[in-house]
């Protein structure tokens, strides 16, 4: 069996071409700002997870993680009718800046679905499996604290990145 030689000329400058931009500094760059936004990411999700924790319905963990399983539905449901109506809206608008913002809410509202959801079904299963807390009543008093902390400090990461 041969190989075309268009396919091997492909392989060929496909390789040549990742390995000859190993030395730029642009993807070192590109790799440190990955791993910041990555960073971020994580650090945003753990502090609105443990905020849900906190927040909604502390006293009953799996109430809160059905209640929040539910919002996060419904939010998807809304994001996603609501998607084609921004987008058209956006593309008319004259100024970027509209448009930026009017990507970081939506991104920030998609953001807050997955956690909802993910959150929801995690918690779901721990109390499916008796592995979820009885309360989150009796958290320490730095808890919310730190969870706003996180949060803040990823999500301001991310509207910088």
């Amino acid at each position: 069996i041969s190989v075309p030689s268009t396919h091997r000329a492909m392989e060929a400058n496909h390789d040549y071409a990742l390995w000859q931009t190993l030395g730029h500094w642009t993807v070192y760059v590109e790799w440190f700002v990955a791993l910041v936004v990555a960073a971020a990411v994580a650090s945003a999700w753990r502090g609105a997870w443990l905020l849900l924790d906190a927040q909604l319905w502390p006293q009953r963990p799996s109430a809160s993680a059905a209640l929040g399983l539910g919002w996060g539905v419904v939010l998807f449901g809304i994001l996603g009718f609501a998607q084609p109506c921004l987008a058209s809206a956006v593309g008319r608008a004259r100024h970027k800046q509209i448009f930026w913002l009017v990507d970081a809410i939506y991104s920030y509202l998609g953001f807050w679905c997955c956690v909802l959801v993910w959150r929801g079904v995690w918690q779901l299963w721990d109390g499916a499996l008796g592995l979820a807390p009885v309360s989150n009543e009796d958290l320490a008093p730095g808890f919310v604290r730190g969870a706003w902390l996180s949060h803040c400090v990823g999500v301001a990461l991310l509207l910088a990145a």
